[in-house]
């Protein structure tokens, strides 16, 4: 079954809550009308939780948020669990961008961000972090429902984005028209008790756009496609040599 998350609004309508709050649009804000139980992210480990109540085994269950992303839209405690005051620059703040792409200095200018300083940006990365915290959480909850249904030891949890935020850094936001780590070198963290050794890390280079699909395969014991081009996770020796970006955008006609 797919339960879309536009299905969200008609939850928080018949729970009397007033929409999700929309005043400073991409910058983000705290949702005052809200506990954090009631938050999208929560309503969302919700779901999967149901899901993992009714399903047999095995099963396959992918829960894509739209966070953490911009407008980062926090409900307390988590909107105020980061001091704005208290966050350092991110590294490369102030870059001066030059003999950057012409695209970036104007990415700045387009969003009218080209003269902001850290304190401008601080509250929005407070927000974003919080935001994070809020999500780690109702991952937390996810997992303790794995333990409770005694299915944790044998069941594949993998855990990725999809891409990386600015956020402020190099000054610029979103994710478009730049290659810097903060959008394409994302976190990917999996987890198998029965079959994975914890505490493991591997820096080889990988694309959870790819790997994650053959890893999939090899954990439910299906051959891999030969039209795949990925390779699994559970049996990585040495990754790839090198990885491949490209951007085909949309943003300042491209």
């Amino acid at each position: 079954s797919d339960i879309p998350e536009s299905a969200y609004a008609a939850y928080r309508k018949a729970a009397g809550y007033p929409p999700r709050p929309g005043k400073q649009g991409w910058r983000g804000e705290t949702d005052p009308h809200i506990p954090a139980g009631a938050s999208r992210l929560s309503w969302g480990a919700d779901r999967v939780i149901e899901c993992l109540q009714r399903a047999d085994t095995p099963f396959f269950i992918h829960w894509e948020t739209n966070e953490p992303h911009l407008p980062n839209v926090v409900p307390e405690p988590f909107a105020s669990q980061y001091a704005p005051e208290s966050l350092a620059p991110w590294p490369g703040f102030s870059d001066p961008l030059i003999d950057k792409p012409y695209i970036q200095a104007q990415q700045r200018r387009t969003w009218g961000i080209d003269a902001w300083t850290w304190a401008d940006w601080a509250p929005i990365v407070a927000r974003y972090l919080g935001e994070i915290a809020l999500l780690d959480a109702q991952i937390g909850r996810i997992l303790q429902a794995l333990d409770r249904a005694g299915i944790a030891e044998n069941t594949l949890v993998v855990y990725t984005p999809d891409h990386g935020d600015m956020c402020g850094s190099h000054g610029m936001v979103d994710k478009h028209s730049v290659m810097y780590d903060d959008i394409v070198r994302v976190p990917l963290m999996m987890g198998w008790p029965a079959c994975l050794p914890s505490g493991q890390r591997c820096d080889a280079f990988v694309s959870n756009a790819l790997d994650v699909a053959a890893t999939l395969c090899e954990a439910a014991g299906l051959t891999i496609p030969s039209t795949f081009r990925g390779q699994s996770l559970l049996s990585l020796q040495t990754g790839r040599e090198d990885i491949f970006a490209t951007y085909h955008g949309n943003q300042f006609g491209l």
